[in-house]
């Protein structure tokens, strides 16, 4: 099966697939579909990384004291023209968590204000959530329930029918005043686990018609989504991350173009083989969840429910076999998430699913 690109632009790259293995820092035996945890780092990338930690050791007062603020300030005028959003709204944080963290705990928090969570929210995010109620004040946590497979639609429909609810139940969330807030809601524009793509855009759309503030955890959006326009959409908060962000090594376009394709027919080809589903959205377009990751149902009854011996079986067949994809539990289904890079190829599927296939048998059959 082949997945179309363009090497026209790039014909001094090997095309996409497994030959692009040399330009990363991968052992070239080992089968990465989980690039969606950790990024996954190119050679040019880690040899830039030395240089500058090299520089930093070389004369350090020099680097921190004069030189670290232009390099930061570079930094962000690139990122702003990737997001098209103005220089002096990108801040650059450690990571993720950290900066949503940095969010939530400098909110002025009152005693009736509201903070709306979806049930898929990263664990690292979560439980900073649930620190916040043991301070005081703190808001009241109000859960969001996303069951998947679910179409953007009926999304967008839970969504404002929760926001409208709580506002409902407390006249005091409506905000009459530039600068006050009494309602926040969390949520991804790419949801970590299971790896699927909501309708953020509308979401922050219906926040602010609703007056509410909208916190977004972006953590996949950069290298999984093109034209991300925040100067229009305008969110309250967009925190993401570049980890997987390497357009000079294909072309931003060219690079999601693939993925997205190989995401869609390596899902259905492991699909196949296992001989369970893809995870589709219920609707006329049934590939609206799937970014550059797609998850596909694992031939393992609903009814065995998480624990850690299960989890450990997976972890180590998997890399025992020298090949690694994620492994969860939801909506009362086994699934695996499958991280598509540029280094990827339609055979690997097929290797995780040999890997699979008798590992789910063993499982079922001890459980």
């Amino acid at each position: 099966m082949n997945v179309k690109q363009d090497d026209n632009t790039y014909s001094n790259l090997p095309a996409f697939g497994n030959g692009m293995l040399s330009y990363f820092c991968l052992d070239p035996l080992y089968i990465n579909l989980n690039s969606g945890s950790f990024g996954c780092l190119p050679k040019f990338v880690h040899l830039a990384y030395n240089d500058l930690s090299q520089e930093l050791e070389a004369m350090p007062d020099l680097f921190i004291r004069r030189n670290m603020k232009t390099r930061v300030d570079e930094i962000r005028a690139m990122l702003a023209g990737l997001c098209n959003t103005e220089i002096n709204h990108c801040v650059i944080v450690p990571n993720v968590a950290h900066g949503i963290t940095t969010v939530l705990r400098n909110f002025p928090w009152r005693e009736n204000d509201k903070l709306i969570m979806a049930s898929t929210t990263f664990h690292t995010i979560s439980r900073t959530v649930e620190c916040l109620t043991y301070l005081n004040p703190h808001p009241s946590v109000i859960k969001l329930e996303l069951l998947f497979p679910a179409s953007h639609e009926d999304i967008l429909e839970s969504f404002h029918s929760c926001i409208k609810t709580q506002k409902a139940l407390d006249s005091s969330t409506a905000i009459d005043t530039p600068g006050e807030f009494n309602t926040v809601v969390l949520f991804d524009s790419i949801v970590s686990m299971p790896g699927v793509k909501l309708p953020w855009k509308k979401m922050v759309q219906i926040c602010k018609e609703e007056g509410v503030w909208s916190l977004i955890d972006a953590a996949h959006s950069l290298g999984q989504e093109l034209d991300i326009n925040l100067g229009q959409i305008e969110p309250d908060f967009w925190i993401s991350s570049a980890l997987e962000f390497r357009a000079s090594i294909g072309g931003e376009e060219r690079i999601i173009r693939y993925c997205h394709s190989l995401a869609i027919h390596g899902g259905q080809y492991l699909a196949n083989i296992l001989q369970t589903k893809v995870m589709e959205s219920p609707s006329r377009y049934p590939n609206e969840l799937i970014g550059s990751m797609v998850n596909v149902a694992l031939p393992l009854s609903g009814n065995i429910k998480p624990s850690p011996n299960i989890l450990r079986q997976f972890d180590q067949a998997l890399l025992d076999n020298k090949i690694y994809a994620s492994i969860f539990h939801h909506n009362e289904l086994w699934w695996t998430r499958i991280s598509v890079q540029i280094f990827t190829e339609i055979r690997d599927f097929g290797k995780l699913g040999e890997v699979l296939i008798p590992l789910c048998a063993k499982i079922q059959e001890d459980t």
